[in-house]
């Protein structure tokens, strides 16, 4: 921002394009870290409790895809979901937090592969979200470890390491469970688990 201020008459328009372009990207990393830092804070023990409430799935999954296609419009992010409204005891803040977390991971670590695959499934007395994406997969030696805050893993990928340590808090405050697994014919599953309405 400085050099375009300092110089803006002299810069051509495409050079000061890709710099609004840069910045505009760089902004939008730091407000997602600082959200996962202001979360770290508050489902840490002592804060916050849950703001829980019945939610319908579908107005949390619409408010996920509004951001992640405003953040990632290369990501071809294909929703599967069943017809029927889901209604989900939950913090929807948080679990929108959660959910784009993982769609970010998703589009970051896919390897120039822009498909994710957001899959909803209706159990007796769960729900499932999962995300996939269909780049290399995690190496199976951290797949223990990619969980923990802080792990970056050697993924070359900027990230600060507490994303997904973040939502595994968070979806465990729900009394769910969150599964990251390689799938067959290469990318990553996650798996969030929710229990259901009753």
């Amino acid at each position: 921002s400085s050099a375009i201020l300092e110089n803006y008459d002299s810069i051509p328009d495409e050079r000061k394009r890709r710099l609004l372009k840069d910045i505009q990207t760089d902004s939008q990393w730091l407000n997602r870290m600082v959200e996962n830092l202001l979360t770290v804070t508050r489902v840490s023990p002592g804060g916050h409790k849950l703001n829980r409430s019945l939610e319908p799935l579908e107005e949390v999954l619409l408010e996920v895809l509004e951001k992640a296609r405003g953040h990632f419009p290369q990501a071809d992010i294909r929703v599967q979901q069943p017809a029927d409204l889901l209604l989900i005891p939950m913090d929807p803040t948080l679990m929108v937090q959660v959910l784009t977390n993982l769609i970010e991971n998703a589009v970051k670590f896919s390897d120039g592969d822009h498909r994710i695959d957001l899959i909803v499934e209706e159990q007796e007395q769960t729900v499932t979200i999962t995300v996939r994406d269909y780049g290399p997969g995690i190496p199976e030696d951290e797949l223990p470890l990619v969980k923990k805050k802080f792990y970056k893993g050697s993924s070359k990928a900027r990230g600060s390491g507490i994303g997904l340590a973040v939502c595994d808090e968070i979806v465990s405050m729900h009394g769910g469970s969150l599964i990251l697994e390689n799938a067959q014919g290469g990318g990553t599953l996650v798996t969030v688990t929710l229990p259901a309405s009753q």
